[in-house]
Protein backbone atom coordinates (compact mmCIF):
# COMPACT_ATOMS: atom_id res chain seq x y z
CA UNK A 1 0.00 0.00 0.00
CA UNK A 2 2.97 2.31 0.57
CA UNK A 3 3.86 2.20 -3.14
CA UNK A 4 0.30 3.02 -4.18
CA UNK A 5 0.07 5.87 -1.69
CA UNK A 6 3.45 7.28 -2.71
CA UNK A 7 2.44 7.19 -6.37
CA UNK A 8 -0.91 8.84 -5.62
CA UNK A 9 0.89 11.60 -3.70
CA UNK A 10 3.40 12.09 -6.52
CA UNK A 11 0.62 12.15 -9.10
CA UNK A 12 -1.33 14.80 -7.16
CA UNK A 13 1.80 16.93 -6.78
CA UNK A 14 2.60 16.53 -10.46
CA UNK A 15 -0.93 17.55 -11.47
CA UNK A 16 -0.72 20.65 -9.28
CA UNK A 17 2.27 21.76 -11.35
CA UNK A 18 0.82 21.15 -14.83
CA UNK A 19 1.77 24.68 -15.86
CA UNK A 20 5.44 23.68 -15.46
CA UNK A 21 5.39 20.64 -17.74
CA UNK A 22 3.71 19.83 -21.04
CA UNK A 23 3.52 16.11 -20.24
CA UNK A 24 0.95 14.42 -18.01
CA UNK A 25 2.20 11.72 -15.66
CA UNK A 26 1.30 8.28 -17.01
CA UNK A 27 2.38 5.29 -14.98
CA UNK A 28 2.78 1.56 -15.19
CA UNK A 29 3.16 -0.72 -12.15
CA UNK A 30 5.03 -3.99 -12.67
CA UNK A 31 4.07 -6.72 -10.18
CA UNK A 32 5.54 -10.17 -9.60
CA UNK A 33 2.41 -12.15 -10.57
CA UNK A 34 -1.28 -11.78 -11.38
CA UNK A 35 -2.32 -12.25 -7.75
CA UNK A 36 -0.08 -9.34 -6.77
CA UNK A 37 -1.63 -7.28 -9.58
CA UNK A 38 -5.05 -7.92 -8.06
CA UNK A 39 -3.79 -6.86 -4.62
CA UNK A 40 -2.04 -3.79 -6.00
CA UNK A 41 -5.26 -2.78 -7.78
CA UNK A 42 -7.06 -2.80 -4.41
CA UNK A 43 -4.28 -0.76 -2.84
CA UNK A 44 -4.31 1.69 -5.76
CA UNK A 45 -8.08 2.14 -5.44
CA UNK A 46 -7.73 2.72 -1.70
CA UNK A 47 -5.14 5.41 -2.50
CA UNK A 48 -7.59 7.09 -4.87
CA UNK A 49 -5.99 5.89 -8.09
CA UNK A 50 -7.95 4.71 -11.09
CA UNK A 51 -6.13 1.71 -12.49
CA UNK A 52 -6.52 -1.17 -14.89
CA UNK A 53 -4.81 -4.55 -14.89
CA UNK A 54 -3.37 -5.84 -18.18
CA UNK A 55 -1.86 -9.31 -17.92
CA UNK A 56 -2.07 -12.51 -19.94
CA UNK A 57 -5.35 -13.14 -18.13
CA UNK A 58 -7.00 -10.01 -19.58
CA UNK A 59 -5.14 -9.78 -22.88
CA UNK A 60 -5.16 -13.33 -24.17
CA UNK A 61 -6.33 -14.72 -27.47
CA UNK A 62 -7.22 -12.86 -30.61
CA UNK A 63 -8.54 -9.83 -28.72
CA UNK A 64 -5.41 -9.42 -26.60
CA UNK A 65 -3.99 -6.48 -28.52
CA UNK A 66 -7.37 -4.72 -28.36
CA UNK A 67 -7.29 -5.00 -24.57
CA UNK A 68 -3.79 -3.52 -24.48
CA UNK A 69 -4.76 -0.74 -26.88
CA UNK A 70 -7.85 0.11 -24.81
CA UNK A 71 -5.77 0.37 -21.61
CA UNK A 72 -3.21 2.57 -23.36
CA UNK A 73 -5.98 4.86 -24.64
CA UNK A 74 -7.49 5.06 -21.15
CA UNK A 75 -4.11 6.07 -19.74
CA UNK A 76 -3.55 8.67 -22.46
CA UNK A 77 -7.03 10.16 -22.05
CA UNK A 78 -6.70 10.34 -18.27
CA UNK A 79 -9.56 7.91 -17.69
CA UNK A 80 -7.14 5.84 -15.60
CA UNK A 81 -4.03 6.88 -13.69
CA UNK A 82 -2.10 3.65 -13.90
CA UNK A 83 -1.75 0.38 -15.80
CA UNK A 84 -0.89 -2.60 -13.59
CA UNK A 85 0.87 -5.54 -15.22
CA UNK A 86 3.25 -8.45 -14.73
CA UNK A 87 5.33 -9.13 -17.82
CA UNK A 88 2.60 -8.77 -20.47
CA UNK A 89 3.68 -5.20 -21.07
CA UNK A 90 7.34 -5.65 -20.32
CA UNK A 91 9.93 -6.61 -22.85
CA UNK A 92 9.01 -5.58 -26.38
CA UNK A 93 6.25 -3.18 -25.31
CA UNK A 94 6.80 0.24 -26.85
CA UNK A 95 4.55 2.88 -25.31
CA UNK A 96 6.36 6.25 -25.20
CA UNK A 97 3.49 8.05 -23.40
CA UNK A 98 4.28 6.01 -20.25
CA UNK A 99 6.73 8.11 -18.28
CA UNK A 100 6.53 6.74 -14.75
CA UNK A 101 7.09 3.22 -13.46
CA UNK A 102 6.47 1.44 -10.19
CA UNK A 103 8.61 -1.63 -9.71
CA UNK A 104 6.15 -3.35 -7.34
CA UNK A 105 8.19 -6.51 -6.98
CA UNK A 106 11.27 -7.62 -5.13
CA UNK A 107 14.39 -7.39 -7.25
CA UNK A 108 17.25 -9.23 -5.62
CA UNK A 109 18.74 -10.23 -8.95
CA UNK A 110 21.31 -7.91 -10.47
CA UNK A 111 19.96 -8.81 -13.92
CA UNK A 112 16.46 -7.71 -12.92
CA UNK A 113 17.79 -4.45 -11.53
CA UNK A 114 19.62 -3.67 -14.76
CA UNK A 115 16.62 -4.56 -16.88
CA UNK A 116 14.41 -2.23 -14.85
CA UNK A 117 16.74 0.67 -15.61
CA UNK A 118 16.91 0.03 -19.35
Amino acid sequence: SKLANEYATALRAYRERTDETPYPMRGVAFCVNIGECDEFLKEAAAAGLRARIVTGREAKGKHGQAVINAAQEQLISGEIDLIITVAKLGEGWNFPPANAAIWARAAMSEAVDRKSVV
